[in-house]
């Protein structure tokens, strides 16, 4: 496949310290999302709020 994107290539400098996580989670406070329609059905995620603690896995179906 071709295509135009170059590929992003992100390096550290030489003397960086490593990156150290000791805490951390991710929050969803009131997401909306939907697929624009005309009739307005296209409604799939409505005032969706989610807290995810760390180590926490979690799928969406």
């Amino acid at each position: 496949m071709t295509t135009i994107a170059r590929p992003i290539v992100m390096q550290d400098q030489p003397d960086a310290p490593a990156l150290v996580v000791t805490a951390g989670g991710i929050e969803f406070d009131r997401v909306n999302f939907n697929y624009w329609r005309k009739d307005g059905k296209g409604g799939v995620i409505d005032n969706l709020s989610l807290k995810i603690a760390p180590g926490e896995r979690v799928g969406l179906i």
